[in-house]
């Protein structure tokens, strides 16, 4: 996971400057729900985003561990698509919109969704594939920064 940050730093020094390196509090109380291992690593390395950032991750603002943060009304977490409805939704990124990404526990099982009318898979099954896209793009220049805007935005968005 280093090596992402490394070219983010290298290829854009201003949005990196915006994500906190160290340990996010309030971790331990996710850890006993039994959160995925890449969110445990991705948490350990980054505490959080800057407050005035627009979003690191393609406009998407990474969000602090806050275990209040986690969504557990059932009204909100239908799945439309898998015609089920999760446990719980943990909040890990939120764009522009307001729709936020993260892992939604259904059938047992941590799936990376999106949470907006309801909870509904993307393409991404995990953060480590969020990531595993997001580093591809950070390495072929994929975003685009401008001024007035915190953040990246992705080329592919424009």
């Amino acid at each position: 996971m280093d090596e992402i940050f490394d070219d983010l730093k290298a290829n854009y020094p201003k949005a990196y400057k915006l994500l906190s390196f160290s340990k996010s509090e309030g971790l331990d109380e996710l850890l006993e729900i039994g959160v995925p291992d890449d969110y445990v690593a991705f948490y350990n390395l980054i505490s959080f985003e800057s407050e005035d950032s627009d979003g690191v991750f393609g406009l998407n603002r990474l969000l602090p561990v806050d275990s209040n943060a986690i969504v557990t009304e059932p009204e909100f977490l239908k799945s439309y698509k898998l015609d089920k409805v999760a446990d719980l939704f943990i909040p890990i990124f939120q764009s522009p919109g307001r729709q936020q990404f993260g892992y939604a526990k259904l059938d047992g099982e941590w799936l990376f969704c999106e949470l907006d009318l309801g909870v509904e898979p993307i393409t991404e099954k995990s953060l480590t594939e969020f990531l595993a896209v997001f580093h591809q793009k950070v390495q072929s220049n994929g975003y685009i920064e401008e001024a007035g805007l915190n953040g990246l935005i992705d080329e592919d968005d424009m």
